[in-house]
């Protein structure tokens, strides 16, 4: 591949199940993979990336271990560049990114990936973006970003394992640009999923904070938002960088606060549009869902199934049960059940029941996610869940369960929207 390929608005994605032809959109109504957009003139273009699943670290090097599966059960859109400079800039003449202007090192500003800037920089971005499109958007995650560079390989690069030349900027890529400055975005052909620029040119900041290792790391998409509180994570090498840098696996991380001219950043928006009927699908209600096992994934499977409630409940039924189990047991009664066989469904949905009416919803939340890990297709523990976090006030999350319950029972579904959800 020559040095110097546009990386073009239409690209082709190599898919599980055939090819699929990306088109431009003007908007993500009805996304799918390889779909392109921006959500306004000076907003980057962002890919539909496809759910999946993915192998994700290394077994070479410590802090890239262990490998642990990572399933994206959502879809969500990735900045097909990393950030630019005319970006960047179009948001301080818009009044954001507390009105800092990264220099430029000499080389130019256009088109170039914006440098100089910090993760709280980025996180200034990101929040003027959001305000400007009316849209959350974000960093990637960690394992995120190792999922849209990998593009459905397992190779050490996107195109293989050998570095080989002309694919990439980095100290010993074969590019004009090696080990002198940054390249303009998209000089270099796109990966499977229609992202440019995933090896060399900068390194990318990402919303994690730093751990020595993945021990512990969550395997649905998530950020890991504990660990050391003086160092946040970036990923991938910069056109400084030799070629070890440019893995897939590659990790490490700085202070929050550190600007350098190796270093940038791409975003990431969530896909709010409907993937199928009924259904809203995002990071943000999937993976609590999925963290808690409320979500049942096989291992190697491209997408996350959840098993169908039972279509015979009826909306009566499971309110009569549910008020019998909560009537007068406490949390240490239902915790003695647990204990007793943790393998029951039925104990854990009592406790989520008992953690819920004492008002401890986190905990409620998790006693069910234990129960649909062990049985996933019994409606009235999805009908818990969305209750409780209705009474948490979280009606988005709320709103994904009843959604996803009514894919598979249209008429159950339509009365908890009815009672919990409508305007009264």
């Amino acid at each position: 591949m020559k040095n110097g390929l546009i990386c073009t608005v239409t690209v082709f994605l190599g898919l599980i199940g055939g090819i699929s032809h990306s088109q431009t959109s003007s908007n993500a109504n009805s996304p799918s993979p390889g779909t392109a957009f921006r959500d306004c003139a000076n907003c980057p273009e962002m890919v539909v990336i496809p759910k999946g699943s993915f192998t994700m670290g290394s077994k070479d090097v410590p802090r890239e271990g262990p490998e642990h599966l990572v399933t994206i059960a959502y879809m969500f859109a990735a900045g097909k560049h990393e950030v630019t400079f005319d970006e960047w800039d179009a948001c301080i003449k818009d009044g954001g990114c507390n009105g800092y202007s990264p220099a430029d090192a000499g080389w130019g500003r256009g088109r170039r990936p914006v440098i100089n800037v910090s993760w709280d920089d980025a996180h200034s971005y990101v929040a003027w973006l959001g305000s400007r499109t009316g849209k959350k958007y974000r960093l990637l995650s960690e394992s995120e970003w190792e999922y849209i560079t990998r593009a459905g390989t397992t190779t050490t690069y996107w195109w293989g394992n050998d570095l080989g030349t002309g694919q990439a900027n980095c100290r010993n890529c074969g590019s004009r640009w090696d080990k002198n400055q940054t390249a303009p975005v998209g000089s270099f052909a796109p990966n499977q999923f229609g992202i440019c620029d995933t090896v060399g040119n900068v390194t990318e900041w990402v919303e994690d904070r730093w751990n020595s290792n993945y021990d512990g790391a969550a395997a649905d998409g998530r950020a890991r938002e504990i660990g050391d509180t003086r160092r946040v994570v970036f990923r991938g090498g910069s056109w400084f960088n030799e070629d070890r840098f440019q893995r897939a696996a590659f990790r490490n991380g700085d202070a929050p606060t550190v600007r350098s001219t190796k270093i940038g950043f791409r975003v990431a928006t969530s896909i709010l549009a409907p993937t199928r009927p009924g259904v809203v699908e995002t990071r943000e209600n999937l993976p609590a869902l999925l963290t808690e096992g409320a979500l049942v994934t096989s291992p190697g499977s491209t997408s996350a199934q959840s098993p169908k409630p039972n279509p015979t409940t009826t909306r009566q039924d499971i309110g009569m049960v549910s008020n019998a189990q909560a009537s007068g047991q406490p949390v240490s009664e239902a915790q003695v059940l647990v204990a007793s066989n943790p393998s029951k469904a039925d104990g854990w949905l009592r406790l989520g029941i008992a953690y819920r009416s004492a008002k401890a919803f986190d905990e409620a939340i998790r006693a069910f996610g234990q129960a649909l890990r062990l049985d996933g297709a019994n409606a009235q523990t999805w009908y818990e869940l969305g209750v409780t976090y209705h009474e948490q006030g979280d009606k988005d999350k709320a709103r994904g369960v009843f959604q996803e319950i009514r894919n598979r029972n249209q008429e159950l579904g339509s009365r908890y929207f009815q009672e919990f959800l409508l305007p009264r």
